[in-house]
């Protein structure tokens, strides 16, 4: 009700008067938003309720970095407990009530409004790496539909359980990746080192935009798949197949471990990745120009043949994926952007995926006029 958004605004703005470090209104800052594919609330090192030294403590030290660095959000939330209705309140700033996409299948209307179209309002170079889910390339919902002047990745969720797809879409065209013709466990060898994992090609392309167009202000949404449930060369789902494994540090733990080994190593090679892209933002010299944001789109999975209880994946929580307790939608999100969030710092105020939107829009100088008309967001 009313006096609902009421008190949430005025969290916000508290919020933000302890967390700006700076006053006036910054230069328009790049907008990087990195995203996980059903990694726990309690998976995230820093939050991990298992105590330290635990061998099951899963490791994320970029993570843990990059929280270091500015802020967390103790009790921020996906927009749904599953992938493609969580992304869909992300990228339009509705919630789940008013969003097109309710469950995974349908896509976005022709009528949606997505984050990139608003931010190319203000002059900013957009680009989408990784899984999409809402639409694909001939449809209302295709991402070059929906703002995004460049795509590198999948539509289709199905076909990023695939973890080392033979084709990707670039825009509208489909591009080989010949080391992945016929992949399988046996043809990607020990460590799966002769073919590409799809989550190195997006972090390759998303360093790559990121050095073509630095001169302009960009926003990047980098959407990775894993910690979900996958495989090598089909659509089943049946472990985290990532590659080097061998060199994760649970590899000794593989005969008391069995398959979570594969868990573990993809929620560490997730944070391996955030670190690769924030050391390249670093190394641009964009370390102050660039607002980063990270989160995972629901909660702890349990499927594939991983349960979520045995990293203790939701952490405090209650439930998991595809529940509506707590740990299905409690995303643990991390936001830095020197000078203007306080490093080491922690909010409890209530952010959602879909008040992304609004937020992003006030970042890039944006007013309330610039916004679509029926989003549920508020800026924080």
């Amino acid at each position: 009700g009313q006096s609902t958004v009421h008190v949430r605004m005025s969290i916000a703005l508290l919020g933000v008067f302890f967390a700006v470090v700076r006053a006036g209104r910054p230069e328009k800052p790049n907008i990087v938003f990195i995203l996980a594919d059903d990694m726990g609330y309690g998976d995230v090192g820093y939050l991990s309720t298992l105590p330290k030294g635990n061998s099951r403590r899963l490791l994320t030290p970029e993570l843990d970095k990059l929280a270091s660095q500015g802020m967390r959000f103790s009790d921020a939330y996906a927009g749904a407990p599953v992938c493609a209705p969580s992304r869909c309140t992300l990228m339009t700033g509705k919630h789940s009530g008013h969003c097109t996409v309710r469950s995974n299948g349908p896509i976005l209307s022709k009528d949606d409004i997505g984050v990139a179209s608003v931010l190319k309002k203000a002059g900013y170079k957009t680009a989408l790496v990784g899984k999409w889910g809402l639409g694909g390339v001939n449809s209302t919902g295709s991402p070059m539909k929906k703002g995004f002047d460049e795509f590198y990745g999948q539509t289709d969720q199905a076909a990023c359980h695939n973890y080392y797809p033979y084709v990707m879409w670039r825009g509208d065209k489909e591009e080989d990746v010949p080391e992945n013709y016929l992949a399988s466990d046996l043809s990607c060898g020990h460590d799966r080192e002769k073919c590409s994992w799809s989550g190195d090609l997006w972090t390759k392309e998303a360093i790559d935009f990121m050095n073509r167009t630095q001169e302009d202000p960009f926003f990047l949404f980098l959407s990775y798949t894993a910690p979900h449930a996958g495989s090598v060369g089909n659509n089943m789902e049946v472990g985290e197949p990532v590659p080097r494994i061998s060199k994760s540090p649970y590899n000794n733990k593989r005969k008391d471990w069995g398959g979570e080994v594969e868990y573990a190593a993809a929620v560490t090679e997730i944070d391996r990745q955030v670190g690769i892209v924030v050391d390249a933002i670093d190394k641009m010299n964009l370390t102050d120009s660039t607002l980063i944001l990270f989160a995972s789109d629901n909660g702890a999975s349990n499927e594939g043949g991983h349960s979520y209880l045995f990293f203790n994946s939701s952490g405090p929580l209650k439930g998991f994926k595809r529940c509506l307790h707590e740990g299905g939608i409690r995303s643990a999100m991390i936001a830095r952007w020197p000078g203007n969030i306080r490093p080491n710092s922690t909010s409890g105020h209530q952010a959602t995926f879909y008040d992304f939107l609004p937020t992003a829009a006030e970042a890039a100088g944006l007013s309330s006029d610039d916004l679509p008309s029926g989003i549920d967001g508020i800026s924080f």
